[in-house]
């Protein structure tokens, strides 16, 4: 049992994993292809073209920086954690995450990742942790659970 629940498996977790890579791959596919074609129909070289080409990358970089703190916060989890049942916990009480930890989470495999071979070690930690967490869920003391 963790903090609040039973552990998230780790199957759970790589389904819910896939999931918000879809789900991120073809937000960002969307915004793309739209903030292209606005472009385009302004014309080459045209001073609205270059303003909707900065705006609509712009929105895209805050979308993927905001998808999964924000739903962490806000919602226990991203939409893959909470379509597979799972939920992110503060590891001491059980309760929801902070808008600091939720960056900090979200974040925290980024920097993880830059350290080599680290990135794959974080993945797999939760293999054999005895509270299945990952490596950046113990730099930012979370957990993740089942919902009950």
């Amino acid at each position: 049992m963790g903090a609040t629940g039973p552990l998230a498996s780790q199957g759970a977790r790589l389904g819910a994993r896939l999931i918000d890579g879809v789900i991120v791959i073809a937000g960002a596919v969307v915004i793309a292809l739209i903030t292209a074609f606005l472009a385009a129909a302004c014309g080459p070289g045209s001073t609205v073209g270059t303003v909707i080409s900065v705006l609509g990358y712009t929105i895209l970089a805050v979308a993927l920086l905001g998808y999964e703190p924000y739903t962490m916060w806000r919602y226990g989890g991203t939409v893959g954690k909470l379509t597979c049942g799972l939920r992110v916990v503060r590891l001491e009480d059980g309760s929801p995450l902070s808008v600091g930890r939720a960056i900090g989470r979200a974040f925290a495999p980024v920097l993880i990742g830059l350290i080599p071979f680290a990135g794959i070690l974080n993945i797999c930690w939760c293999c054999w942790d005895e509270r299945r967490q990952c490596l950046h869920d113990k730099v930012c003391n979370t957990l993740v659970v089942a919902k009950t």
